[in-house]
């Protein structure tokens, strides 16, 4: 996205995506959302 700006990231921290936070990810990891995260998660979306 940033690159159709001609912008360059020079930084960039992952907060977190409604109810997920992401904690100590390293780059270019992931982590299953399970439980009652996902169904909050869940919830919110379909509200």
């Amino acid at each position: 996205m940033c690159s159709a700006l001609f912008q360059e990231v020079q930084e960039i921290q992952r907060v977190r995506i409604l109810n997920i936070k992401p904690g100590p990810l390293l780059a270019g990891s992931h982590r299953p959302i399970v439980g009652d995260e996902l169904k909050q998660f869940l919830s919110t979306l379909l509200s």
